[in-house]
């Protein structure tokens, strides 16, 4: 294996560390703000049905697998770093 696979695999990683973060946290949002779950924290979920409950806890877990381990948030960030070098550099090709 190359440095180009690696780099690029490792960009790949990045990239869905960042969508399930971002994703984690807009499901929590969706579910806190529009009233579906009345309780999201770390200790309990409590929703209207067990689907919603389920679906908040398994985006809790992302959450709270990236804040303890930060492995994941370091992914995140590296997704986010290759995002903006990415937009910078299709910018200066116009």
């Amino acid at each position: 294996m190359n440095s180009g696979t690696v780099a690029a695999a490792f960009r790949g990683l990045s990239y869905f560390a960042l969508a399930a973060l971002v994703g984690s946290f807009a499901i929590m949002a969706i579910l806190s703000f529009s009233g579906l779950c009345s309780r999201i924290d770390e200790g309990q979920v409590e929703c209207a049905t067990h689907t919603l409950a389920f679906l908040a806890q398994a985006a809790m877990g992302v959450v709270l697998l990236s804040v303890f381990t930060l492995a994941p948030l370091a992914l995140a960030i590296c997704g986010v770093i290759f995002l903006i070098r990415a937009m910078l550099r299709r910018r200066s090709r116009e």
